[in-house]
This record gives structure tokens, sequence and C-alpha cells, in this order.
């Protein structure tokens, strides 16, 4: 390879603009002054220290860097090949081959001179780096890394491609929960993690939205979902479950605030065409009467010209059983009593456009005490059921509610008391 400061790849363009690349490249000029390799060998290894401690990853952190750029980058070829099985012998393939080999005759940086003549051994220490020995690397990317280091170039290649039919591509390779801003898409890098198993005293709901939800994995169209019911009954847990029970299997969940519904189809045209199953999640979803915000999702779920996406549906919650604000206004007949009526049908007939209802109504005694029990057991505290039960019961005098949410602000103190070691 030529050793100036352009790569020339054909699909991978954007591999060469990343600013650690760009370290590396320059690297590669001969005719660099000592200031100048020393300046860009340090940032070099400070962004790959970086990387790999976010990333916690062991090993050669040179080539998990590659790696890591390799997988992420969308563009012609990933795209193709994201979940989907294709012909090996496509012509993309020798232009992908072609990009492989410039990127590998790049890895073969003299590190050791470089080394040698700054003093130091940064880049080969990095090339053993250990940043927690008891992480494992995730199968499919630990193969990429590994055939980068020590296979051919097809085999690279073949790597890559078992990562993106089985993993993805991009950032919905790497999470599962994502929110939408003016950027875009961004991901979610650390989401609650609620299960079916720890959701008590819900189980005709659950059966009800795991029922929705398989179905609508295994290809079919599935409905768009409103849980509704009383505060702090477990509705937003549901959906959390739902994402984390199921992105294994190819969901991906997108939070949407209210003031963002004038962007749903914008959304929708960023996603449509990725091969996975999107929820979009609409959490605390209600409207007064003076906001409009509630003909946009109305469109998105009614359909317009556009045709509907068969891979997206929407799991919204909501105190309310209607969404919307009926004002006496709306109820007072004037002049203009047709419109009058059509203001009030719009308005009520907004939930009933969502397929599927699902009512979540505050626990019982009961149920309240088999989830602080169950709760209590998963924090592994240290006490006996009795005094646990009636601590409980104290607890929900305070606070007037028999809810789940109730129990957890209940067990997530108690666990900060024994924390301090607390005598209950």
């Amino acid at each position: 390879m030529e050793k100036n400061k352009e790569l020339h790849l054909i699909i991978y363009n954007k591999f060469e603009q990343d600013p650690i690349i760009k370290k590396l490249i320059t690297l590669r000029n001969d005719e660099l002054d000592y200031e100048s390799i020393k300046i860009t060998y340090f940032e070099l290894c400070r962004g790959l220290i970086e990387e790999g401690n976010k990333n916690k990853w062991n090993g050669n952190l040179l080539y998990k860097y590659i790696a890591w750029c390799l997988l992420n980058e969308e563009n012609v070829f990933s795209l193709m090949y994201e979940k989907t099985e294709r012909k090996e012998k496509e012509p993309i393939l020798e232009m992908v081959q072609n990009d492989i080999n410039t990127i590998k005759e790049l890895l073969k940086i003299d590190y050791v001179g470089i080394d040698k003549k700054l003093n130091t051994n940064l880049l080969s220490s990095l090339f053993h780096y250990n940043y927690n020995a008891e992480i494992k690397e995730e199968d499919y990317f630990n193969k990429v890394y590994e055939e980068l280091k020590n296979g051919t170039t097809k085999s690279v290649v073949q790597s890559i491609i078992e990562f993106y039919y089985n993993v993805g591509v991009g950032q919905f390779a790497w999470y599962k929960g994502f929110r939408w801003s003016e950027e875009g898409i961004s991901p979610i890098e650390a989401i609650e993690e609620h299960k079916f198993i720890d959701l008590i005293g819900v189980d005709p709901q659950k059966k009800k939205v795991m029922k929705n939800t398989e179905s609508f994995l295994e290809g079919n169209k599935g409905n768009n979902v409103l849980l509704y019911g009383d505060s702090g009954t477990g509705k937003s847990s549901m959906i959390k479950a739902v994402l984390n029970e199921y992105h294994d299997k190819g969901l991906r969940m997108i939070e949407v605030y209210k003031y963002q519904f004038k962007e749903l189809p914008n959304i929708i045209r960023t996603i449509r065409e990725r091969p996975y199953k999107w929820i979009l999640f609409f959490d605390d979803l209600s409207f007064e009467d003076f906001e409009i915000e509630y003909k946009y999702l109305k469109a998105i779920i009614e359909g317009s010209l556009e045709k509907k996406s068969n891979n997206i549906l929407i799991y919204a919650t909501s105190n309310r059983r209607h969404l919307i604000t009926e004002s006496w206004k709306d109820r007072v007949m004037g002049e203009d009593e047709v419109h009058t009526n059509d203001t009030m049908e719009e308005k009520l007939s907004l939930s009933e456009r969502f397929g599927l209802s699902i009512m979540f109504l505050t626990t019982n005694q009961k149920q309240y005490l088999e989830i602080v029990k169950a709760k209590a057991l998963k924090e592994k505290i240290d006490i006996d059921d009795e005094k646990l039960l009636r601590l409980a019961l104290q607890w929900e005098l305070q606070h007037g509610s028999f809810s789940g949410r109730v129990a957890e602000q209940f067990i997530y103190t108690l666990k900060g008391k024994e924390h301090i070691n607390y005598k209950y």
C-alpha cells in the first residue's frame, strides 16, 4: 500500500474519515518529523484506550477497533447483507475484498520501531490490553476480530457477512432501545432490566401482550397496543419487559415523546426498510383538549396514501381510557351541532384505533405484598418475612396505594437502609 494519507476505499469509504483511523494513516507517512510522530502516536493510543474502556475490550485494541469500525459502517454492502441471506459470489464482494486487503496493509504498522524511536512501549502494550478478564466478547464480533488478525481476506469478509446477517449493522446491532432527537435516531445505552417474571399480579395482561408481540415477530401484522389504567400498576414496566425479552429475536424499540409526533412520518421512513421489528413506544400518553398532536398519531395509525409498514407497531401507556380530555364546551350543542358531534367523536375515537387495549388496575393488599416479597428476594435484602410485610404495610399507609410502584419504592428505600447497616 502506498504510504500516503488516503486509502481510496470503494465500499468502506467512511472508514478513513474516522478520527482514530486518520491517526493510523498519518503514521504510515515516512516523511513525518519526530514531533509529528510523537503527537499523532500518543493521540492514537489515547483514542484506542478510551474506546477499549468504553466497550470493555480485552486483547489487541487496534484490531478490535478496526473490527468495530467495519461492523458499524452503514454502506451499500452492509445494508445488503443485514439480516438477509444472499449469494456469496455477488460482484460487490470483489470490491469488498479489495477494501479489506487495503485495510489489512494499513495494520502492518511498525509499532515496535515507533515505540523504540519514542522510547515507549505504548502501542505494544495496547496489543495485549486487559480491561477485565471476566468479560466475554460477543461471538460474532470476536470472530471478525480473530479473522482480521490471523485469517485470509476471504475469511474476514465471510465473518463480516455472518455478523451482518446474525446481529445487524451499526447502532441497531449493538443497542435495543433508541430515542428520536434532532440528529435522528440515537441509542439508549442503559435500559431498565425489567423482565416478565418480575411483573406480579398482571398475568392476564402479560399473556395478551406476549401473544401479540410474538405474533408480530413471527411475521404477522400484530395490533397496536394501549395499556391504560391507574398510575404505578406496571404499564411502563410491561413495555420495557417486552424489549428485554424479545430484542434477541430482532425487536427494536424507539421512545417518542408527544411533542415529537409531527416527526412520526420521518421516524417511520428512517426505519421501515431496516429488517427489524420495530415498536414505537409512547409513555404516559394523553392530550388536553387544546392539543392537536393527536392528529399526527391518528394519521399514522389510520394510514394515508403511503403504504403502512408491516414491521412497525405502536405500544402506548396512559392513565386514561380516552386519551383526549373531553371539555364541557365539546358537549354544548350550538348552531353547528354536526361539527360539535364530529369533534367529540374524533377525540373519543383515538383510543379505539388501538387494536388491543388492556386495562391495568391497582393491586390489592395480597398482590402488593407478593410484589414486595418478590422484589426483596431479587434485591437480596436480608430480613425475615414477618418484619418485611409489616414494614411494607406501614409504608403503604404513608403512600396511600397498593401499587407496584409503591412496592418498588419501598424496596429501594429498604435496600438503602440495609446498605448503611440500618436496624429495622
